[in-house]
């Protein structure tokens, strides 16, 4: 199998991006996490036939102008990001990554958080901060769907 390049994006100003490595053996290896405002670290790196998952979302009823501005340009520097560094990109809906995941429906935010946080952690076998844990199970249920339509 050719080396290939995950980076999974969860967008806006407190999400964060998520690379894995996958090589045919038997799992994915997670390279790392990157805040959206380090981007500059991510791009130091080489990511060769890379496909970036980006998860598309939307401003949120009762936000502030200010506050969904300031998400819709994250949004956007962020999907051109991926557009720089990967051959293709997949936008994918939270509804979609958190299914393949088995996140629980009907879970509070920050309870769902939490579950996201302790699932990825488990999967990669590593402590992950709160922000990169979103960024992480994107890149997870892609890395998942993939191998199950195989």
């Amino acid at each position: 199998m050719t080396i290939q390049h995950i980076i999974a994006c969860d967008p806006g100003a407190k999400g964060g991006f998520a690379v894995f490595k996958l090589d045919g053996s038997d799992g994915p290896e997670f390279i790392g996490a990157y805040k959206t405002q380090d981007w500059r670290d991510l791009v130091n790196d080489e990511y060769p036939n890379a496909i970036g998952i980006f998860e598309a979302n939307h401003g949120i009823a009762r936000q502030s102008a200010g506050t969904s501005y300031t998400q819709g340009y994250n949004t956007g520097n962020d999907h051109r990001l991926l557009e720089l560094l990967c051959d293709k990109v997949i936008k994918v809906i939270p509804q979609k990554w958190m299914r393949i995941l088995g996140v629980p429906v009907g879970m509070e935010k920050d309870a769902r958080k939490h579950w996201i946080q302790d699932k990825a952690q488990k999967i990669v076998n590593m402590e992950l901060p709160l922000w990169a844990s979103d960024a992480v199970a994107i890149g997870l249920s892609y890395i998942k769907e993939t191998k199950n339509n195989e």
